[in-house]
């Protein structure tokens, strides 16, 4: 039971540019239990420099209803897998698993060094929550596309390639 972002981001604070300004999460369940999991909710309180209304379901590997609500200050995306019937690891390994993606878009004008902070926890029928790890982003320079020309004559014999290695795809 894990949850994953995109882009993950360089280094241990998930560094991304400015431009990357949708982000998409992908939440993995498995039903670890002795008995099938007849239900799952995943309930995903959501970073507060997220555009919670932005939000939009990508892959679901079985029906679900998505509810987005407000409590206090705080945005939930709730995901409901009704009659899921995830069989437990121990006797169908495979057929266990679950999972579902969504992008999201990050507020505009955001100061560098804001981070993006996401877990969810996920309930089995009506056991404890299962708490996945949490995700993190930090918004870091915006990327820079090419290399910028020093005029002829200059001492500036050196330049920066961000990121490194790159490609161009």
């Amino acid at each position: 039971n894990f949850k994953e972002v995109y882009p993950r981001g360089s280094g241990a604070a998930g560094i991304i540019s400015g431009d990357d300004s949708v982000l998409e999460y992908m939440v993995h369940f498995q039903n670890t239990g002795t008995f099938q999991a007849e239900n799952v909710v995943v309930i995903d309180t959501l970073d507060d420099n997220l555009q919670w209304n932005t939000l939009r379901p990508v892959y679901y590997s079985a029906q679900c209803q998505v509810e987005l609500t407000q409590v206090g200050t705080r945005k939930i995306a709730k995901f409901t897998f009704n009659n899921i019937n995830l069989p437990p690891q121990t006797t169908d390994d495979l057929r266990s698993n679950g999972m579902f993606s969504y992008t999201i878009k990050t507020k505009p004008g955001l100061a560098i060094g804001t981070q993006f902070r996401n877990r969810a926890s996920i309930y089995f029928d009506y056991n404890a929550p299962v708490v996945t790890n949490t995700t993190l982003n930090t918004l870091g320079s915006p990327a820079t596309d090419g290399v910028a020309n020093s005029p002829i004559g200059s001492n500036n014999s050196s330049f920066s390639l961000y990121p490194n290695p790159a490609s161009r795809s």
